[in-house]
């Protein structure tokens, strides 16, 4: 099922997701990372149907930008703090 769903969805999912974060690199990391969460979550994937499927992929993915973005935010704000005892 996982195998049918990656050659069905890949390319569209890797598209979508340069169109969302504009990086080719980024965008293959996030679409590994959702068929890595799909291996996880076959259980819950072969009771949906094909769109539900396909919803999840994108709702995984979406999901996973908007988490590396808030850790990103979140490094970067504790990046400028001062050090303790500095003003």
């Amino acid at each position: 099922m996982i195998d049918e769903l990656y050659g069905a969805l890949c390319q569209e999912l890797t598209k979508w997701c340069v169109s969302m974060t504009g990086s080719v690199t980024l965008a293959e990391d996030l679409v590994q990372e959702a068929f890595l969460r799909a291996l996880i979550n076959a259980g819950l994937l072969e009771e949906l149907n094909p769109g539900r499927r396909r919803a999840w992929m994108y709702r995984t993915i979406k999901n996973l930008y908007i988490d590396r973005k808030r850790r990103e935010a979140f490094e970067t704000v504790v990046d400028q703090l001062p050090e303790e005892g500095q003003d």
